[in-house]
């Protein structure tokens, strides 16, 4: 076999962090409902040629894990998040690198071209006799396509909160193949419209670094947590844990990880099954104003929300966050999109504008902020 052919879309080195012997994980297949334990970690979560047959973007992707796999490691030996904004921003780059490098973030990618494609085509088909749904678009690589959207994204993020979370409860955090959940809490009043994008109000993100450990990324004006920005915190109620751990096993495509063998995970996927999404995306159509004999739409597609009814007991709203949203729930036109951050979101436009043109690579938002403000 190509040294480069099997291309895994979760990192061995993570999986490692959720097995005993760092050769083998427990897993439960969900469209089973079977439970594996000491399964071969080396044949998880991968696909052959996943992004592309050149072994440059592989080997770059190893480089950037071989970095976020000594973060990883040093948040284990001291239960504390990076001190350096620099490790910091590298860390959430590789949570950011991480969300969009799996298997289902690429088949969503591809259901949304597909829903698009024949939506737009669907009239011209039909007159031509031809039936669409025997066709299915795709891209070439949409894995590639992901990461290099992800990279370019990632300065939007700047602006959360963190926290880690230290798991002191006899239940272990589980992870999946899918293991960076987007969630939205403070929205999850508009189940059918995309709240949980990288610049959306009220963005939670929950990636679990290892059984005793989780990183929880979220919007400070919203939601309250214990501590400063960036300290650690320990969790001793299970129903928190329970709480996380269904979050993740809908997040998860077709597998769950967990390292504890006894762990009873038949049950938590009980829970969680109901909540589970059977579409990966949604296309919606706005008609909009156009000559007669014309039609005009504006078409939104959107990852269809997990919607678990989270609870957590140290992230509350904030008084004035619940404050706006009851005045944002009785107007009659709500905005498509409710921005975090505008000014963030407009700054990082003009940055993108400049790396085009050469100005800065897509890693220099710290140095395009510095030189901006001292213009």
């Amino acid at each position: 076999m190509p040294d480069n052919k099997k291309h895994h879309f979760v990192p061995k080195f993570y999986l490692k962090r959720f097995s005993e012997d760092r050769k083998s994980i427990n897993a439960y297949i969900l469209k089973s409902s079977k439970k594996i334990l000491s399964a071969n970690l080396a044949n998880q979560c991968y696909r052959d040629y996943f992004y592309g047959k050149e072994p440059e973007f592989e080997r770059a992707l190893g480089a950037a894990e071989n970095q976020a796999s000594e973060l990883l490691k040093a948040i284990s030996e001291t239960n504390e998040l990076p001190a350096s904004y620099a490790e910091r921003v590298s860390l959430q780059v590789f949570v950011m690198m991480q969300s969009a490098r799996t298997a289902q973030i690429a088949d969503e990618i591809d259901n949304m071209a597909d829903q698009f494609f024949k939506h737009v085509f669907a009239d011209k088909a039909k007159s031509e006799g031809i039936d669409i749904h025997d066709y299915q678009m795709a891209l070439q690589e949409p894995g590639r396509v992901a990461l290099q959207l992800a990279m370019e994204n990632y300065p939007i993020l700047l602006d959360l909160d963190i926290r880690l979370l230290c798991n002191s409860t006899q239940e272990g955090f589980i992870t999946s193949d899918n293991p960076v959940v987007f969630f939205n809490q403070f929205m999850s009043f508009r189940a059918h419209t995309a709240s949980a994008g990288y610049a959306s109000k009220g963005l939670q993100i929950f990636f679990p670094l290892d059984d005793k450990r989780m990183l929880c990324l979220f919007d400070g004006d919203v939601y309250r947590a214990p501590g400063k920005i960036g300290s650690t915190l320990t969790l001793s109620d299970i129903r928190d844990v329970y709480e996380l751990n269904k979050l993740q096993a809908c997040s998860a495509s077709e597998v769950l990880y967990f390292r504890d063998k006894e762990q009873n995970i038949e049950a938590l996927w009980r829970s969680a099954r109901p909540f589970f999404r059977e579409a990966l995306s949604s296309l919606k159509a706005y008609p909009q104003e156009a000559i007669p004999g014309e039609r005009r739409e504006l078409l939104m597609s959107s990852r269809v929300p997990i919607a678990t009814g989270l609870s957590l007991s140290f992230l509350s709203v904030r008084r004035a966050a619940r404050q706006w949203r009851e005045k944002f729930r009785r107007l009659r036109m709500q905005p498509a999109v409710v921005v975090r951050n505008e000014q963030l979101l407009r700054e990082h436009r003009e940055f993108l504008a400049q790396v085009r043109q050469g100005a800065y690579g897509h890693q220099d938002f710290r140095e395009f902020m510095r030189a901006k403000r001292a213009a």
